[in-house]
C-alpha cells in the first residue's frame, strides 16, 4: 500500500453513515490519491482549510448540515469555490433541488448505491486533471522565490487575465439543429465555441487548438462518439482534455460504462436541461483557468528562479575573477595556493609560485590614459595564456601585478625557464590603437619543497617569499627574474626595517644636515 508521501493528489469523502464511508473509500482504492474521512460537514470544512482537495464526495442527506449546505458554504471561500463536488443520494432529487445544487455548480450528482467502475472512471479524470496544475512545483517555486513581490505579481495577473483569450469549447454533433441548439445555450458563457459536424473533423480541430471542454454527440454515421472519445485520448495531448457526451440513447448501464470506457467525464441527456448544461461547463471552465493560472504562475517562479540563479552564477564567478582580463582575481589566488600547497604536501609534488610586476606602467597610464593601460592588462593575460600550459593558473592580483601557478613541475629549473619565456613574450611591442607601446617584467619565484624554509610553510608566507624575490629582481634590473632564499628575505626584512626608520625619524625631525648640535 503506498504510503500518504507518494501521493499528490487528495480526495475527501463526507457522510454520516460510517458503512459508506467506507464502502466509498473502498471503491477509490485503485485511484492514485490520498483518501481523507468526514463524518460532518463541519469536520470537511475543517478538513478543507488544512488541505487543497482534487475533488470532494459528499453524501446529500447529513445531519445539521446537509450537502447542499455544505456545498453553498463551499462556494463562498475562495481556496474551494472552485473545488470539484460530486454530490450522492439516497433518492431520485426533485428539480427543485436538483437545480439548487447545479447553481452552486456540483459537478454531478448519483444515486446511491453508486456503480464503483463510474465512480473510479470520474475520480481518476479529476485526480489527473489537479495533477497536471503542477501545484506541487509551484509550492517548491514559491518557497525559493523569496524576494518575488506577490502585490505585483498579482496585480499582473489580474491585467493580463483581462487580456487573455477566452477559453475554447469544441462540440460535435453530425446534426445541424443539435450544434445550434447547444450553441445558442452557450453564448451565456464567455467562451468561444467551435463546432464539428463529424469525428474526423473535431480530431482535426484537436490538432491545432487547445479546448477546455468537449460536448460530443454519441451516436453519429462513420464514427460514433464512443470511437471519438477513444481516439482522443489516444492522441497524448500535452493537456487531458474533459468530454461530456450528449445523448439521446438508453441510460442503461451498459451504455454509460461504454462512456466512461471510452475516457467521458459524464453525460447530460436529452432534453437538455439548460441550467444543469451551463453548471456543469461553467465548472469545466473555472478548472480549466484555474489549472492554467497555476502552470503561469509556476512558470514565472521558474523564470524568476532561473534569473536569481543566473545573478547567484554571476556574483560567484565575479567574486573570484577580474571582470577585467576573465583571469582569477586575488580571491580566486588565494584559494588556489591554498590548494596547491595543500595538494603538494599530501602527494609531496613540486609547484611554483611566480609573481610578476610589470615595469614602468603606471607611465602608460599617466600619459596615454587608462583606456591604453586596460588594452595592455587584457594582453598580458592573453599572452601568458598563450606562454603557459592549459594546466598552470594564471591571476590578476590587483594593478599591474599578476601571479602564475606553475602546478606539478619537474625540477625548479623549470621555474626559471618559464619565467624567462614569461618576460620574453611581455616584453613584445605592444600595438593599441595603432600605437607601438612597450613594457618591462619582473619576477619573483617561490617553490615548493624548498630547503630554505620549511615544509609545513603556509600560504601567506609563500606568497612573501615570492613577494620577496620579485623585489629583489626590480631592484636588479629590468627584464628579469630573481629565486627566492632566506638571504634575499633576511635582507629585504634589513631593508624595510630601515625605510621605516627612516620614516618615522624623518617624522620626528631626528634627521639633520651638517654637524651635529651639542
Amino acid at each position: 500500500m503506498k504510503s500518504s508521501q507518494e501521493f499528490l493528489e487528495k480526495i475527501l469523502i463526507v457522510d454520516s453513515d460510517k458503512a459508506k464511508l467506507e464502502a466509498m473509500k473502498t471503491m477509490l482504492a485503485n485511484v492514485d490519491a490520498e483518501i481523507h474521512e468526514a463524518s460532518s460537514g463541519n469536520s470537511a470544512l475543517s478538513f478543507m482549510i488544512r488541505n487543497d482537495y482534487a475533488l470532494v464526495i459528499t453524501a446529500l442527506t447529513m445531519p445539521k448540515m446537509d450537502g447542499c449546505e455544505l456545498l453553498q458554504l463551499m462556494r463562498e471561500f475562495p481556496t474551494t469555490v472552485n473545488t470539484p463536488v460530486f454530490m450522492v443520494s439516497d433518492k431520485v432529487l426533485d428539480n427543485d433541488l436538483l437545480l439548487e445544487c447545479y447553481e452552486n455548480r456540483v459537478i454531478d450528482i448519483m444515486q446511491w448505491p453508486v456503480n464503483e467502475h463510474v465512480i473510479q472512471a470520474k475520480a481518476k479524470v479529476f485526480v489527473s486533471l489537479s495533477s497536471q496544475s503542477n501545484t506541487s512545483e509551484l509550492k517548491s517555486s514559491l518557497d525559493k522565490s523569496i524576494n518575488y513581490n506577490l502585490t505585483q505579481n498579482q496585480t499582473s495577473n489580474s491585467q493580463d487575465d483581462d487580456k487573455a483569450e477566452k477559453q475554447k469549447i469544441l462540440i460535435v454533433d453530425d446534426l445541424e439543429e443539435n450544434l445550434y441548439a447547444l450553441e445558442v445555450l452557450l453564448r451565456k458563457l464567455d467562451l468561444n465555441i467551435y463546432k464539428a459536424s463529424s469525428g474526423m473533423m473535431a480530431l482535426d480541430l484537436l490538432k491545432e487548438n487547445q479546448f477546455s471542454l468537449i460536448l460530443l454527440d454519441v451516436q453519429m454515421p462513420e464514427m460514433d462518439g464512443f470511437e471519438v472519445a477513444k481516439r482522443i485520448n489516444d492522441m497524448n495531448l500535452p493537456e487531458a482534455i474533459p468530454i461530456i457526451f450528449v445523448t439521446a440513447i438508453s441510460k442503461e448501464h451498459k451504455h454509460v460504462y461504454q462512456g466512461y470506457e471510452s475516457g467521458a467525464i459524464d453525460y447530460i441527456f436529452k432534453p437538455i436541461e439548460p441550467a444543469i448544461l451551463l453548471a456543469k461547463v461553467s465548472i469545466f471552465m473555472q478548472l480549466y483557468n484555474h489549472r492554467h493560472k497555476l502552470k503561469k504562475m509556476v512558470m514565472e517562479k521558474n523564470e524568476l528562479l532561473e534569473k536569481v540563479e543566473a545573478q547567484n552564477t554571476q556574483l560567484g564567478y565575479l567574486a573570484y575573477h577580474d571582470p577585467l582580463t576573465k583571469c582569477a582575481n586575488r580571491a580566486g589566488f588565494e584559494n588556489k595556493i591554498v590548494e596547491c600547497l595543500s595538494s603538494a604536501k599530501r602527494y609531496s609534488r613540486m609547484f611554483a609560485l611566480i609573481l610578476i610586476d610589470l615595469d614602468h606602467f603606471k607611465v602608460i597610464n599617466d600619459v596615454y590614459g587608462h583606456d591604453y593601460g586596460d588594452a595592455i592588462l587584457q594582453k598580458v593575460v592573453d599572452r601568458l595564456q598563450d606562454t603557459l600550459r592549459t594546466s598552470d593558473f594564471v591571476a590578476r592580483l590587483g594593478g599591474d601585478e599578476f601571479s602564475v601557478i606553475l602546478d606539478e613541475i619537474n625540477s625548479f629549473h623549470g621555474a626559471g625557464k618559464a619565467a624567462q619565456n614569461i618576460i620574453d613574450s611581455l616584453t613584445e611591442t605592444y600595438v593599441i590603437n595603432n600605437k607601438k607601446l612597450r613594457i618591462g617584467a619582473s619576477i619573483g619565484i617561490a617553490c615548493y619543497p624548498n630547503e630554505h624554509f620549511e615544509d609545513e610553510i603556509e600560504a601567506s608566507a609563500f606568497i612573501k617569499n615570492a613577494d620577496i624575490a620579485m623585489y629583489r629582481a626590480k631592484q636588479r634590473r629590468n627584464n628579469s627574474y630573481e629565486y627566492f632564499s632566506s638571504e634575499f628575505s633576511q635582507q629585504h626584512q634589513e631593508r624595510t626595517d630601515i625605510e621605516n626608520s627612516l620614516k618615522f625619524a624623518l617624522e620626528k625631525e631626528e634627521l639633520f644636515l651638517g654637524a651635529m648640535k651639542i
